[in-house]
């Protein structure tokens, strides 16, 4: 699978959760870009909070929507501090 993770406009301590990820889609076998989009099948970004610098995930999102391609979300919840990481897979319907 051909993934587009978009780090850039990501907290500041998205770095290294984002370092995993890649790093595991890498050993699965996936084509990883970073902050870029070459016709990939899926995208990958942080938050759908569209505020300060993550409001620059909102045009990513929307470009994936409209060509029907999954958005992969990534947020750190609180529940219990910082020991939860939740994925959502958001594909539009249609």
């Amino acid at each position: 699978m051909k993934i587009s993770c978009f780090t850039r406009y990501g907290p500041l301590n998205s770095k290294p959760i984002f370092g995993s990820l890649i790093k595991s889609m890498q050993d699965a076998g996936d084509t990883v870009l970073i902050d870029k989009d070459d016709n990939c099948d899926v995208a990958m970004i942080w938050s759908v909070l569209w505020q300060g610098r993550m409001a620059h995930y909102r045009p990513i999102w929307e470009n994936y929507q409209a060509k029907n391609k999954p958005v992969i979300v990534v947020e750190v919840g609180c529940v219990l501090f910082n020991a939860q990481l939740y994925l959502l897979l958001s594909k539009a319907s249609g």
